[in-house]
């Protein structure tokens, strides 16, 4: 056991299904995955790990799938995968790749942001307050069982709250609290990001069917039995049950291991030598000696002799000799 197993469920899946259209991305190319590998291997430099990805986003940035073009996170999260892929593979590219690798995602990631403002991808239409009316008026007409009602409310609060209904599944009675003015209060715990939202509830005054107040009335008044819930119609949410660890090899079998024998990828440091020797030297200096305070330590100091002087004694020596 090591500390892959903590990795989270949706990166190892983000993870796997990027990878794969790494490999679809391969067969459009008719080559393989062990000649990518094998020349990946080969090539100290690290330029055609840089060409591969390269390619890798162009598909991605390219590519219609069945449901169109990838959307912006899609092709940038299956990049980001990739890379992070072949760096654990071969570790020793990490260096001479990584800016360029990473010049290769903003590129992608700006290409995939104008190509969504420019309108070359189809995306639905935001759900406005008249088409909220519209969809509660017919889920209103057409209702047969309480389940219906129930539906419509949940249609309304989920426009209120901007979310989805896996946030209002931990919604309970005791979260919905009136102050002393007669405001409404529901609080929210936001599933995806664990965070905790307040929204205050204002009757609509206009219209009964995109009344928030309304909604969460008739979800009360149609509840088949009395519940903590304030959705009885949403599925409990239960935790996933954690799976015992398994604690694997010991570490004294470990350290005890041949080293070439442990699925440990790790970056050789080794310094280049040179033919005559090292390729460089350290150079020692003296340590300096430390004296008591107490004793006389008398320092030669060395007097520069002015340049003044050395020209006035060779004046002299000439003069001395004329006389």
């Amino acid at each position: 056991m090591s500390l892959a197993a903590f990795v989270p469920t949706n990166t190892q899946k983000a993870r796997t299904t990027a990878i794969a259209a790494f490999k679809r991305m391969l067969e459009a190319e008719n080559v393989s995955l062990e000649f990518v590998e094998a020349s990946i291997l080969m090539d100290a430099s690290g330029k055609r790990l840089a060409a591969t990805m390269d390619r890798f986003g162009f598909y991605l940035a390219t590519n219609e799938g069945k449901k169109g073009k990838l959307a912006r996170n899609t092709a940038t999260s299956y990049h980001r995968n990739v890379k992070l892929w072949l760096f654990d593979k071969y570790p020793h590219l990490r260096v001479p790749t990584e800016l360029i690798l990473l010049k290769q995602g903003k590129t992608l990631d700006k290409h995939c942001l104008k190509r969504e403002k420019g309108g070359l991808i189809n995306k639905a239409p935001p759900c406005t307050k008249e088409d909220l009316r519209s969809l509660v008026r017919y889920v209103y007409s057409t209702a047969r069982v309480h389940a219906d009602y129930q539906d419509a409310a949940l249609a309304c609060l989920m426009w209120h709250c901007f979310g989805r209904s896996s946030d209002l599944g931990y919604v309970q009675k005791q979260h919905v609290s009136v102050s002393a003015d007669g405001t409404f209060y529901l609080r929210l715990l936001r599933v995806k990001t664990s965070e905790e939202q307040g929204l205050t509830l204002i009757p609509d005054k206009s219209d009964f069917l995109t009344c928030p107040l309304h909604a969460l009335a008739v979800a009360l008044a149609t509840q088949d039995a009395p519940g903590a819930a304030l959705l009885a119609q949403l599925p409990d949410l239960v935790t996933e049950a954690v799976a015992p660890l398994d604690e694997g090899v010991p570490l004294q079998d470990l350290l005890q291991a041949e080293p070439a024998s442990l699925e440990v990828a790790v970056v050789s440091t080794t310094a280049p030598v040179a033919a005559g020797g090292l390729l460089c030297r350290r150079r020692s200096y003296p340590l300096t000696r430390r004296h008591h305070p107490g004793q006389r330590h008398k320092q030669q100091r060395h007097h520069p002799k002015p340049r003044n002087a050395v020209v006035r004694s060779s004046a002299a020596k000439t003069v001395s000799k004329r006389t």
